[in-house]
């Protein structure tokens, strides 16, 4: 009996995702059982449960060193670290491999639900195989950041809001932002489209998490979360080299241009600036949503909010991008859209993500003395491969659908990149990265925080 070309195709795609997962666990993963981000998280609960104050260094760093894990004080919501409490009694390395493998099962049953709805088993295990393999998922895995969840919880809502589940989808809503407070701008997106249930569901579930860390916590502890909040998206983090944020690449710009005469005039045009180039990522995510609406697709619009979410955010890490896998998914995974601008921005996205992890891996070991620079060549593949994908989203919301011939094949990227923005002119304003950035970044290395 003869197997199908399908069936080996398909069984050649399990394989190697399954090689390469081994692979991952077994030569980098396992490695970390004393390193962040784990480090993190299992000193933050031990000290919530023993009631030290994990956004406090003088109780983290003494308390890291005692159950030999590398650790920095919290920047997480208190409701996150009431919830992971429980990890913390159990030993080190069982806690360790407890987490990962909770990390994979979300990451799975994500992957899972968005390919669930595709309508051919080779399609479904071809978008399953590259989400998997998908640089900034590897990334999350890695460090054991908690995307996956993320992600998962708005597959979750994604779903839900489609099947009018409106509950479902708000409380899925809630728990991701009490999980990293970014996703908050998603409520945007329901009031956009007068989804009040679902606004509202996700507004209590939001205040609930909180009254509970209240009724854990004493109030020194939830205050000391808003201060270190602050921190988090302030100045502090802008400098870092892998820091792909829109507000880092002003600010780096900005220190680039003027030096050490940083005075209160330029702080006043950075803001400025921030809040320009905010205003013009919620202006077109806004007009865009509402054309979708127009035509019935309300998916789509979803899928753009979730790229201006993380397009938006203060902090942007590599891993962030993880929940990109959502609007990717609604430009790939849809076989209309193949021919048309679109589709390639996508897949120009996902191709910059993967060189983004692949620097990370190969260019640090093989280049350890030029660390920084590749740091920051990390960031702007993940600035690119972010920008990319928030560009594709925008033009398939807005019903540019039509494939355009284009006489130089190089430039295809650029000039669909560049009908994405048409509508916004006044992004021109935002100042690019320049190579110069990299005196800046070399005379202030720092690490990537957790």
């Amino acid at each position: 009996m003869k197997t199908s070309p399908s069936r080996v195709y398909n069984a050649t795609l399990v394989a190697i995702v399954v090689a390469y997962f081994f692979a991952l666990y077994y030569f980098r993963i396992s490695s970390r059982t004393e390193q962040l981000d784990f480090g993190d998280f299992y000193t933050w609960a031990y000290a919530a449960r023993i009631g030290l104050n994990p956004y406090s260094p003088d109780a983290v760093i003494p308390l890291a060193k005692r159950l030999g894990v590398e650790a920095m004080r919290a920047n997480y919501p208190p409701p996150f670290i009431l919830a992971i409490e429980p990890i913390s009694l159990l030993p080190r390395i069982t806690a360790f491999w407890l987490w990962h493998g909770i990390n994979l099962c979300f990451l799975l049953i994500a992957v899972w639900l968005l390919v669930a709805d595709l309508d051919d088993v080779r399609r479904r295990v071809s978008f399953a195989s590259a989400a998997l393999l998908y640089g900034p998922v590897t990334d999350a895995l890695y460090w054991g950041q908690v995307e996956p969840f993320v992600l998962l919880m708005l597959v979750i809502a994604l779903r839900n809001s489609m099947a009018r589940r409106d509950l479902v989808s708000g409380i899925a809503i809630g728990l991701a932002v009490l999980c990293k407070i970014y996703p908050i701008v998603l409520v945007g997106y329901f009031l956009l489209s007068r989804r009040w249930t679902i606004v509202a569901s996700a507004g209590l579930t939001i205040v609930g998490g909180i009254l509970l860390s209240m009724l854990a916590f004493n109030s020194g502890f939830n205050a000391d979360f808003i201060h270190q909040l602050s921190r988090t998206v302030g100045e502090k983090f802008w400098q870092y080299a892998i820091n792909a944020s829109l507000s880092s690449v002003i600010a780096k710009s900005l220190w680039t241009l003027a030096g050490e005469n940083f005075g209160r005039g330029l702080k006043v045009l950075r803001i400025a600036l921030m809040a320009l180039a905010a205003s013009v990522v919620l202006a077109m995510t806004i007009r865009a949503t509402l054309s979708a609406k127009r035509r019935g697709e309300e998916r789509i619009g979803f899928g753009l909010w979730v790229a201006a979410t993380v397009l938006s955010a203060p902090l942007v890490w590599p891993h962030h991008l993880t929940i990109l896998l959502i609007p990717l998914r609604q430009v790939i995974g849809d076989i209309r859209y193949k021919n048309v601008p679109a589709f390639r921005l996508a897949i120009y996205s996902y191709c910059a993500a993967e060189i983004e992890l692949l620097l990370d891996w190969f260019g640090i070991p093989l280049l350890p003395h030029y660390w920084v620079a590749i740091q920051f060549a990390i960031a702007c593949a993940t600035l690119l491969a972010l920008l990319l994908a928030f560009a594709a989203v925008y033009l398939l919301a807005v019903g540019r659908v039509t494939s355009q011939p284009v006489s130089n094949p190089c430039a295809k990227p650029i000039r669909y990149l560049a009908s994405a923005f048409s509508s916004a002119a006044a992004a021109s304003a935002i100042p690019c990265l320049p190579l110069s950035i990299m005196s800046f970044i070399e005379t202030n290395p720092c690490t990537i925080p957790s």
